[in-house]
């Protein structure tokens, strides 16, 4: 079916060429031209080539030392060495750089329309941060360590789940599942003794249906583009929160900023940077964050004093 596509796109092209009276040397020409790369793009994806291989081969070479068999590699079963960001890249689809060029900053909206935002920003893949967005959720005086470790205590079955049906990330600290994050001391949950930064999914619907009675879809998001039954939650000290990455979750979220105050860096595509820049984004307490964070590399970082609490969902 693809190839018959790509044949008659072939075809029609050929005949409306012929029509116009453009010879088919010069037709076939110009489609030879469009498909090389550019050099900024040839030489960014050797870096991501050599990158992945630097990546890889310790692993490769850890695992034949042990027998561990090289799929097994590969799934990372048995390889501690971190993936470099970067290397996702090598996958990802090339990049439309109109997503970036002359973003220089995240415009900072008020009272943002329906209309206004799914014409101009739901689909341009340019961040916004949506100021006071949440500021009237029962989420703002509700959401705490605490609160999460009471409301899966009521459903502990749905630890498990979501470890099994979602994702966990540990990041720099040592808390590796959601057990093992509600059953902190008192002094390593108040980030006392030591801070730590995690992130969670959840698709529990009953998990899932307490978080949401305490929120809503933010006011400008029509709530036909928001059924996700997936949410995220990223909890936190004041520090480093997460190392630069790019997500494969197929849709651009928002990301409502509950507790504390968090700066995003936001990193254009790598077939991009010779005309995109990277800038940083400040989302404080109330303000909503919409991202396209399949196009933009990211990290966080907590600013000093409350402990960061966020709610991310897919769809805008």
């Amino acid at each position: 079916m693809e190839e018959s596509f790509v044949l008659s796109s072939l075809r029609n092209i050929v005949s409306d060429g012929d029509n116009a009276g453009i010879p088919l040397h010069e037709i076939l020409a110009t489609l030879d031209e469009e498909r090389k790369p550019t050099k900024a793009t040839s030489i960014t994806r050797l870096r991501n080539y050599m990158s992945c291989s630097l990546a890889i081969i310790p692993c490769l070479i850890f695992g034949l030392l042990l027998h561990v068999p090289v799929l097994q590699i590969w799934n990372g079963s048995f390889c501690a060495l971190p993936t470099p960001a970067m290397m996702f890249g090598m996958i990802q689809p090339i990049a439309d750089c109109n997503i970036c060029e002359g973003v220089a900053e995240a415009p900072r909206l008020v009272n943002l329309s329906r209309k206004d935002f799914a014409l101009q920003h739901a689909h341009s893949s340019k961040p916004i941060v949506v100021v006071g967005a949440a500021m009237n959720w029962s989420a703002m005086d509700v959401l705490s360590y605490e609160y999460f470790q009471s409301l899966y205590q009521r459903y502990p079955d749905a630890v498990d789940g979501d470890m099994s049906k979602g994702q966990f990330f540990s990041y720099s600290s040592n808390i590796r599942h959601l057990e093992d994050l509600f059953e902190l001391s008192s002094e390593r949950a108040a980030m006392i003794s030591e801070r730590w930064y995690i992130g969670w999914s959840t698709s529990d619907p009953r998990i899932a249906k307490d978080i949401k009675s305490l929120t809503s879809i933010p006011y400008f998001i029509s709530p036909m583009n928001s059924e996700n039954d997936l949410t995220w939650i990223f909890m936190g000290a004041p520090g480093p929160g997460a190392s630069m990455h790019i997500d494969s979750v197929g849709e651009p979220s928002w990301q409502a900023q509950i507790s504390g105050t968090k700066t995003w860096t936001l990193v254009p595509p790598t077939e991009c940077e010779s005309v995109c820049a990277s800038f940083n984004v400040t989302v404080n307490r109330g303000d909503i964050i919409v991202v396209d964070t399949n196009q933009w590399y990211h990290q966080t970082y907590i600013h000093p004093g409350n402990i960061s609490i966020t709610i991310d969902i897919l769809g805008c």
